[in-house]
């Protein structure tokens, strides 16, 4: 059976951006680097982003 991961991009963006002290850029970095985590670590088949 395949398994299917939906991830929340903008709350995960939102929890990225605000959380990390500094520039905005940070924000992008910690989103892309949060998204990777997230996928690699749970074992599912296909994953959609939500964008909103």
């Amino acid at each position: 059976m395949n398994k299917l991961l939906l991830v929340d991009g903008s709350n995960l963006l939102f929890q990225m951006f605000f959380g990390m002290p500094g520039k905005a850029i940070q924000g992008t970095l910690g989103f892309v680097g949060g998204l990777l985590n997230v996928i690699l670590s749970f074992d599912s088949d296909f994953f959609q982003l939500i964008p909103y």
